[in-house]
């Protein structure tokens, strides 16, 4: 089954394609996506790496939380419902 990882404080210049490169090396990438303001086309700082398991997306939790990505050291979290605050 699919599974969601969070990852928070993107650079501004981070790409979908950026994203999916970087959480490639653990595991099949379905999707990956940075979130942009409908109006702007800015990137709200956030986005979502989707694997195809949830032992992918363990791995990609453990390997990537706290590490530099564009200059930024981002925050990935599973995700749920209810497990990220309304930023």
């Amino acid at each position: 089954m699919a599974t969601r990882v969070y990852v928070g404080n993107l650079s501004p210049t981070t790409t979908d394609d950026m994203l999916r490169e970087a959480f490639s090396g653990y595991g099949n990438v379905v999707d990956a996506i940075v979130m942009r303001d409908r109006y702007t086309d800015r990137s709200r700082g956030f986005g979502f790496v989707t694997y195809s398991s949830h032992s992918e997306a363990e791995a990609a939790v453990s390997g990537m939380d706290g590490k530099e990505l564009n200059g930024r050291i981002v925050s990935v979290k599973l995700f749920g419902i209810g497990d990220i605050d309304d930023e």
